[in-house]
């Protein structure tokens, strides 16, 4: 899960989205407020999220429990 951070907002760049849908190795699963997406990484493509965005957000595993 990546997330904007509450108090940066304001100054995020309008096409955070687009940026990070751009890098190869996302696959972008969903978006749970215009502030989050869920997607899947891979980890030379989480490194550059990181690299690029990273002040910005926080970056938030998810694990997901699929009924046996």
């Amino acid at each position: 899960m990546l997330a904007v951070r509450r108090e940066l907002r304001s100054q995020a760049p309008g096409d955070w989205k687009a940026r990070i849908e751009k890098i190869e190795g996302i696959e972008i699963e969903g978006a749970a407020s215009p502030w989050r997406l869920q997607v899947q990484a891979t980890p030379a493509a989480l490194e550059e999220v990181r690299r690029s965005l990273g002040e910005l957000l926080h970056i938030e595993p998810l694990i997901a429990h699929r009924p046996s």
